[in-house]
């Protein structure tokens, strides 16, 4: 299976706080992949490492 993009256990820690939560997902080649969440869930945060704007506290992208 071709994978366009996979994270491991990524976590992103700001001023003490854990603000993502080791997400772990698979985005296969072609698919439309969402994320949805509460104001405050970590979407913004999981695309700035995604586009590698920010680095995470922990984990691989």
């Amino acid at each position: 299976m071709s994978y366009l993009l996979t994270t491991s256990n990524l976590s992103k820690v700001f001023h003490g706080k854990e603000v993502i939560s080791q997400v772990n997902m698979n985005v296969k080649k072609g698919e439309i992949y969402g994320v949805l969440g509460p104001n405050g869930a970590g979407e913004t945060t999981i695309m700035k490492i995604m586009a590698n704007l920010i680095k995470p506290t922990s984990g691989e992208i």
